[in-house]
């Protein structure tokens, strides 16, 4: 058994004008046009014809900096965090 080490890196914002792939399972591009809270406000790609539409910022797959957030050890089996 050994002990997984996860590193967490900032995401950065998404930014209006940028296209992200999507959680989905379809695998969606949508285009950013305007952010609100947690919410994004854009276009799907290739599906121009549903207009805009709303958006979590969860379900984007943003890009991530080079900047470390944290760093965690983690039991593979149980997935619980461990103290070193």
């Amino acid at each position: 058994m050994k002990i997984r080490l996860i590193k967490k890196y900032k995401e950065i914002p998404p930014q209006p004008g940028e296209t992200y792939k999507t959680k989905f399972a379809t695998g969606d591009m949508f285009t950013v046009k305007r952010v609100v809270r947690d919410t994004v406000y854009g276009i799907y790609v290739g599906r121009e014809h549903l207009g805009e539409c709303p958006l979590y910022t969860e379900r984007l797959i943003l890009p991530k900096s080079d900047e470390l957030v944290s760093e965690q050890y983690e039991c593979p089996h149980c997935h619980k965090t461990i103290d070193i």
